[in-house]
This record gives structure tokens, sequence and C-alpha cells, in this order.
């Protein structure tokens, strides 16, 4: 049986994943702030603490852990708070495993298609540059902190994490509350592509790069990419709401929200077709078989 060691493990994505890890005949560690159960483990980042029994045996570990980036205000000691979770959590485990006790051998770090910036209509796929603005800057120090365990003989593979679609919490909550009242709410003027998963699918994506021993970056979304306004509209329709449409102006969110607001009006179209060519296959390949499975449960 394989040991896995997922960082961020009580997390919504850590849970689930943890679930459909025991199902597959993996035995999991969680690495967490207040261990509660006998498969998690105390990490401390602030003080470079870790309890090393739970490497023992680990043959990965699948970093997902990093303050919320939708959580608060990015105020500037914010946006460090949302970067040093990521890149120093990362150096704390590198800083364990260079010590070559323990016979981890790979590596999946979390990222995410903000990487990409605010890219409009351009297809973008894992050889696409680096984008601007702040989410861009966290995901490209988030990913460098990851490569360099390929400097321990540990392989490295990045999964850049479009909106995850669930039905116990994340994004969706704040999507559908305003469909539900039968307004059709969109974002800006709604052309914005969002790169969106069913969580299962994340999870399996995960799941698939283990078991396939695959070593490389993929983006974490869907093939079918939709517009903001055409979410909504979708959401509307598997509600069996009206859609009457109600644009939330960008100037407005600004206001609202400050530099935050740009997380919401970035358009990423991203590609899928390079982890579908491993032969991985989607439970939910569009929209709609999501938000079936989600409501209908």
């Amino acid at each position: 049986m394989k040991k896995v060691i997922i960082t961020g493990g009580t997390g919504l994505v850590g849970q689930r994943l943890t679930t459909l890890l025991k199902h597959k005949g993996f035995e999991v560690n969680i690495l967490c702030r207040n261990p509660k159960k006998s498969n998690e483990f105390k990490w401390n980042i602030e003080e470079g603490y870790v309890d090393e029994r739970v490497f023992e045996q680990a043959s990965a570990i699948i970093h997902l852990a990093g303050a919320g980036v939708a959580d608060k205000r990015w105020t500037e000691a914010r946006k460090k708070e949302i970067i040093e979770s990521r890149t120093k959590s990362a150096r704390l485990l590198y800083q364990y495993l260079s010590k070559g006790k323990y016979p981890v051998a790979s590596f999946i770090s979390a990222s995410a298609v903000g990487f990409y910036g605010d890219r409009k209509s351009e297809l973008l796929t894992e050889d696409s540059s680096n984008g601007n603005g702040f989410l861009a800057e966290v995901c490209k120090v988030w990913e460098e902190e990851a490569g360099k365990f390929s400097t321990l003989n540990i392989a490295v593979s990045k999964v850049r994490i479009g909106i995850v679609l669930s039905k116990d919490g994340g994004a969706l909550p704040k999507l559908d509350f305003p469909i539900k009242f039968g307004i059709g709410a969109y974002i800006g003027d709604g052309k914005q592509f969002v790169p969106w998963i069913h969580i299962d699918d994340l999870c399996n994506i995960f799941i698939h790069l283990l078991e396939k021993n695959l070593h490389d970056t993929f983006n974490g979304c869907a093939p079918d990419i939709k517009t903001n306004k055409e979410m909504s509209e979708t959401i509307a329709e598997v509600l069996h709401r009206p859609f009457i449409p109600f644009p939330a102006p960008g100037f407005i969110l600004k206001t609202m929200m400050g530099e935050m607001a740009s997380m919401l009006l970035m358009s990423n179209n991203c590609s899928s077709q390079k982890i579908i060519n491993t032969g991985f296959a989607f439970q939910y390949p569009t929209l709609k078989e999501a938000l079936q499975n989600i409501y209908e449960k």
C-alpha cells in the first residue's frame, strides 16, 4: 500500500482527496496545525517544525496548503500571507526532505490558473507564459518553490487549478446565491472565460498523476470552459430558475473589493488537452453534467 502525505488536507479539496485516495487503497497522512485524528500530524510553518513521523514510509507529497486568496481583502499584509503560506511551507518540507532520511519520490504541488493572468480569449496551454498581476506572481513563486524538489531527485508535478465546484462549499454557493432568487448575476461584461472543474475530477487528476507516475505541469480544469455569463445561465438552467441578466459592473467591484476584484474580472481560456492526452477521462466534462451531479445529491 502506498502512503501519501497531504498538506492542507483538512480543507475542501484535501478532505475529498483523502476519501478518494483511501478508496483507491492509498494510506494518507495529513499535515495540519491542530491534529485530531490518528493520521494527522502537526506542523508549524512559522516555527519551522514538522512531526517527522509523517514522512515514515511515505512515497509522495501532495502540497495543497496555502491561505485562501478570496477569504480577505488584499492588503499588503494579506498579500504577504498568501505568498508566504505557499512558499514557506514548501521550503519547510524541502528542509526536512533534504536530510535524505525519507523515501519520498514524488512531489505534486497545487498551483492555479491565475498563473496566466488576464488573457482575454487567448487559448492557454501549459506552455503559455506567466502573466501579470498579483495572482500571476503568487503562482510563479509557488511553482518555483515546488520545482526545487527536483534537486533532491524527487519528481515534481504541478496542477494549475481552476474554480473548484463542490456541493460542500467553495465558490459555487457564492455563484449560485443570486440565481436561486431569480437574479441572473454575472460579473463585468460576462465575456471573461472561467476555467472550472468538478472537485472529483480535480482529485482524480492528482490520483492519476500518482498512479501513472507522471511528472509535468497540467491545467486542472474541465474541457468545457464557459464565459462568466454562460456559467450563470447554465446554473440557472440546472436549478430551473429564470435567467434575468443582471451585471455587476467591474468598477463597482473594484470599489468594493479593491485589487482582489481582478480575480473575478480576469479571463483564462485554459486547455485541458494535455491531461487528456495522458489518458485521463473526465467524469464531468461539461458544466451541465457537473452541476447536475452537485445539485441532485
